[in-house]
């Protein structure tokens, strides 16, 4: 306890006397401001101060003639992470050991948030089903991957003040998860599997100060994926392992989201000490004839990873990922020219297209990403009503143009 308070003070000593050397310029640019200006309107009056237009024209001079404005604000905050281990930014929380999470994803463990009614997640079932057999009959697999939340996977760290109001009433992952088994959905459980991987390694699948799951924690579900699309087409296809795994003392440059959170804290000195897993992978080619294989994903963030394995492994010929179903394109082998009329279009909704029978009927396979947290994302109901409707409207084709053997 003595060390920790020592290291407390010494911490607060730092940023004193940074905060002194600032506010020097800072006083300097409100006199600046006040003062120097020929202009009486910059001068408060009863009627400028009641209705805020002096307090708002005040803070566009006084930020545009203060020396060091961002450092200043940095320092602060940091100031405010050291002594009380909080954070102004209200979304994120700081769990124990310094575990970073979203606050939405702590109250989707903990029953902070009201589930989905029975009505909603039934008929959500419902039409991922129908979606599902609207595929099949156009020779189309079509499954659902769930990625994991950082929550559920490390509850261990969450603080007390909300595990102690956790119920024990469904989550819509419980729910869904259930109505899947119950309409025979195909689905990828890597909430599931990710769990069950923490219980065999010491590494972390989610980094300390990121919101998803790193590379290795995502592999153990690529490979579980790329094995139920093989199953589905009865189709050979090459998949991802590694050789070893280098541990890394903090997040390394590029690596955005094993340090996301820790970036958002928009610290001075961000804290980066943490391990970071890095999995030297190869590709594992099956015995046989390898198949080419043709996929058009749907998802969110979580799907970022995912589609970096996929792509080291060479398990796809194509991958064509749509980010939140209609406010991105990536495309594996990337093809810029779409990529760039897809972004244009995407700016207004109202003029966006999307080419059906080149951009889902002719793939092989068609995967559908949901966090288990985020059940209800708007994405998801646009993606499956759009499937619907040009799934029910347009005549099957003749043959699967996504397959190459």
């Amino acid at each position: 306890m003595a060390d920790f308070l020592k290291k407390q003070k010494a911490h607060a000593a730092i940023l004193c006397l940074f905060l002194l050397l600032l506010a020097l310029p800072g006083a300097l640019a409100a006199a600046r401001f006040v003062f120097e200006r020929p202009s009486t309107s910059t001068l408060p009056t009863a009627k400028s101060w009641l209705a805020g237009t002096f307090q708002a024209g005040f803070s566009k001079g006084f930020g545009g003639g203060f020396p060091f404005r961002r450092q200043y604000i940095l320092f602060c905050d940091q100031l405010y992470y050291w002594l009380f281990k909080k954070s102004y930014m209200e979304n994120i929380v700081i769990g124990k050991q310094d575990w970073l999470y979203e606050l939405d994803y702590i109250k989707d463990y903990c029953n902070l948030m009201p589930a989905m009614s029975a009505d909603n997640a039934n008929n959500l079932a419902k039409e991922i089903a129908l979606v599902k057999s609207l595929f099949k009959k156009r020779g189309v697999a079509f499954l659902v991957l769930i990625s994991p939340s950082k929550a559920s996977v490390y509850p261990e760290y969450i603080p007390d003040e909300f595990m102690e109001r956790k119920t024990g009433a469904q989550r819509d992952y419980d729910i869904m998860t259930a109505l899947f088994r119950q309409y025979g959905i195909d689905y990828v459980d890597g909430a599931r599997i990710t769990r069950n991987a923490k219980m065999g390694i010491s590494l972390p699948l989610f980094c300390r100060g990121g919101t998803h799951w790193n590379y290795l924690g995502a592999s153990y579900t690529v490979r579980e994926l790329v094995n139920e699309v093989g199953r589905l087409k009865g189709m050979r296809l090459a998949n991802i392992s590694w050789d070893g795994i280098r541990v890394s003392s903090r997040p390394e440059d590029g690596d955005g989201s094993d340090r996301d959170l820790a970036d958002g804290l928009n610290l001075a000195m961000p804290p980066y000490n943490y391990k970071v897993p890095y999995p030297d992978f190869k590709t594992v080619l099956p015995g046989g004839k390898i198949s080419r294989c043709s996929i058009a994903m749907v998802g969110d963030s979580f799907s970022h990873i995912v589609l970096v394995l996929l792509n080291l492994a060479h398990s796809f010929s194509s991958i064509d990922f749509y980010y939140y179903y209609r406010r991105d394109l990536w495309t594996f082998p990337q093809d810029i020219a779409r990529e760039t009329e897809f972004r244009a279009q995407a700016i207004d909704h109202r003029t966006q297209t999307i080419d059906w029978d080149r951009d889902f009927f002719s793939k092989d396979a068609v995967l559908l990403e949901i966090n288990e947290a985020a059940f209800s994302s708007p994405y998801i109901k646009a993606f499956l009503d759009d499937a619907v409707k040009h799934l029910s409207t347009e005549a099957p084709s003749p043959l699967n143009h996504g397959h190459r053997p």
